[in-house]
């Protein structure tokens, strides 16, 4: 998650950033504290990016869905 935030920051990519970036944090706390919230919010992030990234090769810029970034950040 943290190499993708970083691709993403490369070639200005914003919405795939901020979703890796915060995905990548929740990663974080997963190895310490595995809680099935976390689990879930973790796996949308996933299909996130990967829609991201398809509109992305579709020509598309997308923004994030926010329930999944407000997913991400409030698993603690």
């Amino acid at each position: 998650a943290r190499n993708m935030a970083l691709l993403a920051q490369d070639i200005s990519l914003a919405a795939v950033q901020q979703v890796a970036d915060a995905l990548a944090a929740q990663l974080a706390r997963l190895r310490v504290n595995r809680v099935v919230d976390d689990i879930r919010a973790s796996l949308q992030a996933t299909q996130e990016v990967t829609r991201l990234l398809h509109q992305f090769a579709a020509g598309s810029i997308q923004t994030p869905q926010p329930h999944v970034l407000e997913a991400l950040r409030a698993s603690h």
